[in-house]
């Protein structure tokens, strides 16, 4: 029996990846991203150990009901996608042997065939470690809360949190909150920093996630410098 795209996947990111950075990425680029990444597995440990990308095949149509394509040009529209991706570098963030925290620069998928209704992306092998047998400082994950989410802004906020469910509470400067989305340089005033994205960030994840997340603003002088979130 063919097997069949669902969001409702349960899987582990390090906390190095969910703090890496995807700043250029469109929803649907980075909604396929998740689902790759989803696609791992405990036993791709092998990849990794025999230096070998992984083959991930999905079929066209499957992808189009995952990322809610609609379209009569599905075709069109998923092979800008999937083209983009391809050449997409992210930068990743990881623990070197020395412990020292090294920042790379690096491709997700190293190449894409398409054949018969069917692409098969090659993922990076050098990555997978990002969520195969990890044991410790992971996340873990739904595929189905990501894709429920409607801004890259609040997929990368949802993770970031999620990641201090336990804690249930994190702090970020402003500059690091907008480092982290990708936006460092938009939004200079704060009003539309908190209504274009931060205010409708969080009512996306109250609304469609397992995180329920209030946050308070804390200001030096009259100026907020830093938001608190509070997060069950």
């Amino acid at each position: 029996m063919e097997k069949k795209i669902t969001s409702d996947i349960k899987f582990r990111q390090s906390n190095h990846f969910i703090e890496s950075k995807f700043s250029d990425f469109t929803l649907l680029e980075l909604k396929a991203f998740e689902y790759l990444a989803s696609q791992t597995k405990r036993a791709d440990i092998k990849y990794i150990n025999d230096k070998r990308d992984k083959i991930i095949d999905v079929k066209l149509t499957e992808l189009a009901k995952l990322l809610n394509i609609q379209s009569e040009h599905i075709y069109r529209e998923i092979d800008n996608i999937v083209r983009i991706l391809f050449r997409k570098q992210a930068e990743f963030k990881f623990v070197n042997d020395q412990g020292k925290i090294v920042h790379r620069l690096s491709q997700f998928v190293n190449s894409v065939d398409y054949c018969e209704g069917v692409f098969s992306f090659r993922v990076n092998y050098q990555v997978l470690n990002y969520f195969v047998d990890i044991k410790k400082e992971y996340t873990d994950i739904n595929l189905k809360y990501i894709s429920a989410l409607n801004s890259t802004y609040a997929i990368k906020m949802y993770k970031l949190l999620k990641q201090y469910k336990t804690i249930k509470t994190r702090i970020f400067t402003l500059e690091e909150l907008k480092s982290q989305l990708g936006i460092i340089d938009t939004y200079k005033k704060y009003s539309h920093f908190k209504q274009k994205v931060i205010d409708l960030a969080i009512s996306k994840i109250n609304e469609n996630t397992d995180i329920n997340v209030e946050y308070y603003e804390l200001k030096v002088g009259k100026s907020v410098d830093s938001i608190e979130f509070k997060i069950q």
